[in-house]
């Protein structure tokens, strides 16, 4: 009888073993699995900016002092719009004469940018509301192009930054698709008419 109670303590100690080795295993393949996921640079949209307590406060009161209390025409319902997503978002914008929100998020290096120069660039296009309605990121496919063939408020404010910069743009209606709308070559409507649009562009580089 000890001896068989001996035999199963034996083996009941094998069976232990045998499990912390596998666990042992596991716990290494997954760390080795994370610490290889972990992206090697930041792109934007990885990018999360952290606002101190008091900064974030300053951001807040200075976006909400802006809002109209009774708007009336369509343009200042649009710049409420543009200035609650901000609010929503905690974006740090600053409003140009234009009508464009901007904030550098991230500030580039070499001469700033100018009309016809040949970009590519990542983004993310976002709805007031905060839907998504367009990314580069989702298609893995950055987009190329000259300033002066985008929308109105892309050629302005990419103007504005240099090579490597990384920025939050909002853009009434009248300086991205209009009362046009945008349509797409199969005829699907991406963008309605009259429709303020929120950006997060990364300028990866000037292509020469």
């Amino acid at each position: 009888m000890l001896l068989n109670e001996s035999k199963r303590l034996e083996d009941c100690s094998e069976s232990i073993k045998a499990n912390a080795m596998r666990y042992l295993i596991f716990t290494f393949l997954l760390s080795f699995f994370l610490w290889n996921c972990q992206p090697t640079e930041q792109s934007l949209s990885e990018e999360k900016v952290i606002l101190s307590d008091e900064e974030s406060e300053d951001v807040l009161m200075r976006l909400s002092q802006e809002l109209e209390s009774n708007p009336q025409t369509r343009a200042q319902k649009e710049r409420n719009e543009m200035l609650q997503f901000a609010l929503d978002s905690l974006w740090n914008v600053r409003e140009l004469p234009s009508g464009l929100w901007l904030e550098v998020a991230v500030v580039g290096e070499g001469d700033t940018l100018q009309w016809a120069d040949r970009l590519e660039v990542d983004y993310v296009g976002y709805f007031m509301g905060g839907k998504q309605f367009d990314s580069s990121y989702d298609r893995k496919r950055t987009l190329q192009f000259y300033i002066g063939n985008m929308i109105d408020g892309w050629n302005e404010v990419l103007q504005l930054v240099k090579p490597g910069s990384q920025i939050k743009l909002l853009v009434p209606s009248r300086l991205a698709y209009g009362e046009e709308g945008l349509v797409t070559a199969t005829g699907d409507t991406l963008v309605l008419p009259n429709q303020a649009l929120a950006f997060k562009i990364e300028v990866i580089r000037k292509i020469q």
